[in-house]
């Protein structure tokens, strides 16, 4: 979707964030920011890139969270390169890095540090506007904009009102933002016009903000067809209960907008908290406990983002044809942090599964993309792929479980670059009945094998690393099969590869090397095909086979 500005925040000034954004769209100036614009299935580090070469202006939040996030920096580096004009929106006193201090002009900020800070979005919405004017008429000129980092002359006369020097001042409160018709007030202590969520919701226009106030709030909050943008104070500061049903129900496609508040089940944990139903809502910064499922996504397209979701039996349910984005939440002490059944799709990015039995499940027909997931410390597995389901894991880190990732049945996922180190016991286990492709995974000090593959598992495994296990980097048992291709098994405790009861895998150009017992052992009735392995320094045998075994070897070093 084009826009003309990039916002560029830390996750904590969320909130003005999203206020900022209100604004300068309501100024009919459009905005892109993270998570909101990121598309389910989008990667998130090319989506920002794209975002801000698309972006005419880019607009930091420079508070002291901003200052310090690498992220914020190398989007700044991003914008400068590209010769974007940077208008830095200071909300509290902050002390600039040598980095920051290469980008950024002090004489060019705007200082939004004395309240009310609603006044200072609202003149950041001119200065942005008259910018943008600006740029207009150079283009028209067919002047090139300054390729430096600073705001080019033109535009820095568009801000007369901008303060010389930066004052001290504590951070900006959502309670600082004056009441007006564009924002609805929503307080149980009688402050704003309204104390219950559900009537400024009945109130309100669409796409219309209203800001919650801290407080208890006992009621089912609706939302359906109208959408709306539902700020609270914090999900620490906001809770809202209800006993029965969901706390909060979306069952619409309309694109709300909620942040800063804490969903939980007053009495039985027999429903979920939150239920998502055909709703591409964006819910961010809230805390979710108590429930069946903490939050059920059904059939929809939600951005669910910077959560907490604690408690559970379910952290995260998706069903149905669902495509969320599910990214940077935390996701602890659930029966399963994230599930995903059904026909799902979308993606898992960034999210914290600990201390949960199961980090993140993918059952049935579901398909996600699980990328960069800290999955560790959960009492039974990382990750695990049961039924049928398939999709993509990658440079995720699934550590200290019992197994690392498991799959199961039919299940057949692509598993790349992830390290599955440090389990109880195996760093991959296959124990089903296809197996999908293990490529390039690091599974290293697990305390049985690296790679497990059992029963009638055929998995395709292919520059693996799998070394300092307590028992053999690869193993092979029961009856399978499948392919082990170019892998690492070097300095584990027994072999580098072990292939027993009546498995026959094929090895092609594997290294096991330094073992403490055998490169390649092949023990009972093994069989398969072994080629173009190289296996050294091994103490025992570099290749050993027992008297039953009958595999066939083609040269191997």
């Amino acid at each position: 979707m084009a826009h003309e500005a990039f916002i560029s925040y830390a996750s904590v000034n969320q909130l003005i964030a999203n206020t900022v954004c209100v604004t300068l769209e309501s100024n009919k100036i459009s905005c892109w920011m993270a998570p909101r614009d990121i598309l389910p299935g989008k990667d998130f580090a090319a989506a920002i890139i794209d975002a801000i070469e698309q972006a005419r202006v880019f607009i930091l939040i420079l508070s002291k969270n901003s200052a310090a996030s690498p992220h914020v920096l190398r989007e700044l580096n991003k914008a400068a390169s590209k010769g974007i004009p940077i208008l830095p929106f200071i909300i509290e006193e902050v002390t600039l890095s040598k980095s920051l201090e290469y980008y950024l002009s002090t004489d060019h900020w705007l200082n939004a540090t004395t309240p009310p800070l609603s006044k200072h979005i609202h003149n950041l919405a001119l200065v942005t506007e008259k910018l943008l004017l600006d740029i207009d008429s150079l283009q028209a000129r067919n002047t090139k904009p300054a390729e430096n980092n600073y705001l080019n002359e033109s535009s820095s006369n568009a801000q007369r009102d901008i303060a010389d020097s930066v004052e001290t001042v504590p951070m900006f409160e959502p309670a600082e933002l004056d009441a007006s018709e564009d924002i609805l007030i929503v307080d149980p202590k009688g402050s704003g016009k309204y104390r219950k969520i559900n009537e400024a919701i009945d109130a309100a226009y669409a796409n219309q903000t209203i800001i919650v106030k801290p407080g208890s709030y006992r009621e089912q909050i609706i939302l359906a067809g109208k959408p709306v943008k539902l700020y609270g104070d914090g999900k620490d500061a906001v809770k809202v209960s209800y006993p029965s049903g969901s706390v909060l129900e979306a069952n619409s496609s309309a694109g709300s907008e909620i942040t800063g508040f804490s969903f939980s089940k007053s009495g039985y944990n027999d429903s979920s908290p939150v239920c998502l139903i055909k709703s591409s809502i964006s819910m961010k910064n809230c805390r979710i406990s108590g429930g069946e499922t903490g939050i059920l996504v059904l059939d929809g397209r939600p951005v669910i983002a910077n959560n907490v979701v604690e408690r559970n039996i379910n952290g995260i349910t998706v069903s149905g044809e669902s495509a969320p984005l599910i990214s940077e939440n935390i996701c602890n002490n659930n029966k399963s942090a994230i599930l995903f059944c059904a026909d799902a799709v979308g993606k898992a990015y960034r999210n914290e599964c600990k201390n949960n039995h199961t980090g993140i499940t993918v059952t049935d027909h579901a398909q996600p993309n699980l990328q960069e997931n800290d999955c560790i410390g959960n009492k039974e597995t990382g990750i695990s792929y049961l039924e049928i389901a398939a999709g993509k894991a990658s440079n995720n880190n699934c550590i200290k479980n019992i197994n690392g990732i498991i799959i199961t049945d039919h299940a057949q996922p692509t598993l790349e670059s992830n390290a599955s180190s440090e389990n109880r016991q195996a760093g991959i286990l296959y124990n089903g009945h296809e197996g999908g492709v293990a490529r390039e995974n690091k599974c290293i000090r697990n305390r049985t094998h690296g790679l497990h593959i059992t029963f009638k598992a055929q998995p395709f495994l292919e520059g693996n690393q799998s070394s300092r296990n307590k028992l053999s980097g690869i193993a092979f048992m029961d009856t399978a099969a499948g392919i082990a291709k170019d892998n690492i098994c070097s300095n584990n405790d027994l072999h580098g590869i072990l292939i027993k009861d009546r498995a026959q895998p094929e090895l092609d150009g594997n290294r096991c090397n330094e073992n403490r017992e055998a490169g390649i052992a092949y023990f009972d009735y093994a069989q398969g095909i072994a080629r173009n392995n190289i296996c050294r320094g091994n103490r025992l045998k570099d290749i050993t086979i027992n008297n039953s075994a009958m595999p066939i070897l083609i040269p191997n070093d």
